[in-house]
């Protein structure tokens, strides 16, 4: 058997679990084909978690960044034991698919990077595809869910799918740089049908993330990046514009800019939240409250906006407070710390930069969002770890000033 097929299934075999673990909404409403996909999901965990535990034992260590992450996905679970919440499906589910996801990473980077990189890129990509595909075919919404009628599609709410398509396009560049050294006309056609389904459903938030991931990709793909631009100053400045939009007029001056990106809710009510956010860390500013479903937020949180109330405070470093308080955002800190170190140790390295490019992007986003349902939102920092010792860098050149796009990688 030839190399390249012992590759393809190796790729395969990668491809299965992180079908299980990477779950659009909509496999969510098909009935038996839900319950049978549920049942693999966990089948597939357990023995995710087997294969992490003997290659431990194996290596007798595990990466710092491997542990920040795992500690950040269960601790704010931690506090909800606690704390005696009841724990149910709206809560583990998205906390095993998370730690899931990291895992299979950790077992990737250490074993096959290129087929677990490659598996992963195809798979968000054919997501990201058959999303596009949802939304040209029922533009009103392809199902119903519990809170909102219509509006979702193939990978969820209009403010979800961006979870995935963020991810799935920085991934894909990368993909493309490490296998082509280039970027290939088929990221460029990803780029263009992600793009279309965000300007489809109205998600401009989601838009100015992704236009973050794109234009970098183009302008950095061969420079460094300025010493300022690094996840923790980002983090930091996120952070500070998050409690003065909360407890000061400052919301007031931002409105225009608010609307301009979609959002609906009313000025008022989205300081009240941010307010009530604050206020609510203040009383548990260590531990947090931990992880709730939207019900029980929307109980704790306790605010009305006339339509309904709020399950999240739609800001990422507030809700982060409120789930995990002040230990939970020292080890995010301490993360992206390392996640910089990291990359300024490989400026070249054009995957330890498309991460951060990423990170950025969902920093932004977070002003506004809470990034609830990101489940890759912190598994994919391992990469990190399986980049940083190989060489991915761009090196395209115009030669003879013809370009010839291949569909390739």
């Amino acid at each position: 058997m030839s190399t390249n097929s012992v590759n393809r299934i190796i790729k395969f075999c990668y491809l299965i679990p992180f079908f299980f673990l990477i779950k659009p909404d909509y496999f969510s409403y098909l009935g038996a084909f839900s319950s049978i996909y549920n049942l693999g999901f966990i089948l597939f965990f357990a023995l995710i978690v087997c294969k992490e535990f003997f290659l431990i034992k194996k290596r007798k260590s595990i990466s710092k960044i491997t542990l920040l992450v795992i500690l950040i996905i269960i601790y704010p679970f931690i506090v909800s034991v606690f704390y005696g919440v009841e724990i149910n499906q709206a809560i583990y589910i998205p906390l095993i698919q998370t730690l899931g996801i990291a895992l299979l990473l950790e077992i990737g980077v250490q074993e096959r990077f290129n087929e677990c990189l490659s598996a992963l890129a195809l798979l968000l990509e054919i997501y990201i595809y058959i999303n596009f595909l949802s939304i040209i075919l029922f533009p009103n919404g392809l199902y119903n869910a519990d809170f909102y009628s219509g509006n979702y599609w193939f990978l969820g709410y209009k403010n979800v799918m961006i979870r995935f398509i963020l991810p799935g396009v920085c991934i894909n560049f990368i993909s493309a740089v490490c296998r082509k050294e280039k970027h290939t006309f088929r990221i460029c056609i990803l780029c263009a049908i992600a793009i279309a389904s965000l300007i489809m459903v109205d998600n401009k938030t989601g838009i100015i993330g992704l236009a973050i991931i794109i234009i970098s990709a183009i302008l950095f793909s061969k420079k460094k990046l300025p010493r300022f631009i690094n996840l923790r100053n980002t983090l930091i400045i996120i952070g500070i514009i998050s409690v003065l939009l909360g407890t000061t007029s400052l919301l007031s001056e931002f409105s225009p800019i608010l609307k301009s990106m979609g959002e609906t809710v009313s000025v008022m009510s989205r300081q009240a939240v941010w307010f009530r956010a604050i206020q609510m860390f203040m009383k548990n500013p260590l531990f947090g409250y931990g992880l709730r479903s939207g019900d029980q937020y929307r109980k704790l949180i306790n605010l009305s906006t006339g339509w309904g109330y709020f399950s999240h405070p739609h800001n990422y470093i507030l809700f982060t407070l409120i789930q995990g308080g002040i230990i939970v955002v020292l080890l995010i800190v301490v993360l992206f710390i390392c996640l910089s170190r990291t990359y300024i140790e490989h400026q070249n390295n054009y995957g330890c930069k498309m991460l951060i490019f990423m990170y950025l992007g969902f920093f932004v986003m977070g002003i506004t969002e809470s990034l609830t349902g990101a489940t890759l939102l912190y598994p994919l920092a391992i990469l990190m770890d399986g980049m940083k010792n190989r060489k991915i860098e761009y090196n395209f050149r115009i030669k003879n000033k013809k370009v010839i796009l291949k569909w390739g990688g």
